[in-house]
C-alpha cells in the first residue's frame, strides 16, 4: 500500500486510504508531500480477514465509476 501511495503522490495522482471495516477515509493525498501520513495510516492498519467477496462487491457499487480501486489483500477468496 505504501509503495502504491507514494507512486501516486509523487505523480500528483490524488488518493484516498479508506478502511473497509468501518468505510470511513483515514487519509487523503494529492502531492508527495501527504505521504508521511499515509506512512503513518499503514503502521496503524492490521489486515482484518473476516469479509468476503459479497462485501467488496456491495463497497464497488457505491463508488464512483471514474475512481480506480486497488484492493491490497493476501486472500481474495477462503
Amino acid at each position: 500500500m505504501v509503495s502504491i501511495a507514494k507512486f501516486c503522490l509523487s505523480s500528483n495522482i490524488p488518493i484516498s486510504l479508506i478502511d473497509h471495516n468501518t468505510g470511513k477515509m483515514q487519509v487523503r493525498g494529492k502531492t508527495i508531500r501527504d505521504f508521511t501520513a499515509f506512512m503513518t495510516a499503514s503502521l496503524k492498519n492490521f489486515p482484518v480477514y473476516e469479509r468476503n467477496l459479497e462485501d467488496f462487491l456491495r463497497l464497488c457499487k457505491s463508488i464512483p465509476y471514474d475512481v480506480t480501486l486497488i484492493l491490497i489483500t493476501p486472500y481474495l477468496f477462503r
